[in-house]
Formats: C-alpha cells, sequence, structure tokens
C-alpha cells in the first residue's frame, strides 16, 4: 500500500518516521509492533525510512527521530517525537477507533 492509500482507510494510522541508524527508533518499532498486534486489523503503522524517503520527512516538516504521527481519516490528529510506551499508544488508538 502506498502512503495515500493508508491515510485514506477509517483506522487510526500511525507514521513511524524512522532511522536504522537511531537506536531509540528500533526500540519505537518494537513498541509500535506489539501494539499493532494487539490490535489487529483496527490500525495501520505505516514506517518512512530517512534514508530512502528523506522527501517524506521533509512533506510533514520532521526534525527529530523518533517520530510519530497518527492520522485519522486522513487528518493528522497527534504528532510528537521522543519514545513512547505501549501503555500510552494504546490509549492513543482507542481514543481513535
Amino acid at each position: 500500500m502506498t502512503l495515500k492509500e493508508i491515510l485514506q482507510t477509517d483506522k487510526p494510522v500511525f507514521i513511524d518516521f524512522f532511522s536504522a541508524d537511531c537506536p531509540p527508533c528500533l526500540l519505537m518499532s518494537e513498541v509500535l509492533e506489539r501494539v499493532q498486534d494487539q490490535f489487529k486489523n483496527k490500525c495501520e503503522i505505516f514506517t518512512v525510512d530517512r534514508e530512502t524517503h528523506p522527501e517524506v520527512f521533509e512533506m510533514f516538516d520532521v526534525k527529530a527521530l523518533p517520530h510519530l504521527k497518527l492520522f485519522k481519516k486522513g487528518k493528522p490528529v497527534w504528532s510528537e517525537s521522543g519514545l513512547f510506551n505501549e501503555n500510552e499508544l494504546k490509549l492513543l488508538v482507542k481514543k481513535y477507533l
């Protein structure tokens, strides 16, 4: 799926702005996988790598890593840089289901 297709879904969508050389990004990806496993088909996660898609980082004005944006029906509803625990992200998903 493309980013555009994913953003058009009714499900909450996390965009995980990521870099393989960023240890906190690797931790955040693990947390996101657990959240997605728990919610099965109720949320989507789309990972964007800084090395392969710098234009997406520029488009969304991402300056710090790790960075997450949450979209609902194509509109941004939450955006933050830093590490988040599983419970924080689960609460966000529940809020926007």
